[in-house]
């Protein structure tokens, strides 16, 4: 019996090694561009609200109504403070409690991220 679960361990230990690495995401700060930044955050935003892609442009509103023009993503407040905890995570950057209300539109949110780390001051 444990000859047995020896040779299950092996195969699965086996099947692990010839598993590609998943890819790391590693962020080149030297090249790093504003629609670097926009990309990334548009796809923490489909994450998590579920959005069509097409409408997460700079100009849409996180909280309003997605057939309003801009569209709005449908946020409301608690989904926005998840949606920037998740990018303080990704970004190693903090968001401060006064700057959070500036952050209206997704371009408001990239320009934010942005400025912080090309170290400007918003």
């Amino acid at each position: 019996m444990q000859s047995e679960m020896d040779e299950l361990d092996n195969e699965k230990l086996k099947e692990m090694l010839a598993q590609e690495e998943p890819e790391l995401k590693v962020f080149n700060l030297e090249n790093f561009e504003r629609s670097d930044v926009f990309n990334i955050v548009k796809e923490v935003i489909i994450d998590k609200l579920g959005v069509e892609a097409n409408i997460v442009t700079d100009e849409a509103n996180f909280i309003g109504d997605p057939e309003a023009n801009p569209p709005g993503l449908g946020a409301d407040s608690l989904y926005l403070v998840d949606i920037i905890m998740e990018l303080e995570t990704i970004f190693n950057i903090r968001v401060e409690d006064e700057d959070l209300e500036k952050i209206k539109t997704v371009g408001n949110a990239v320009d934010y991220i942005f400025s912080k780390l090309s170290g400007i001051t918003v």
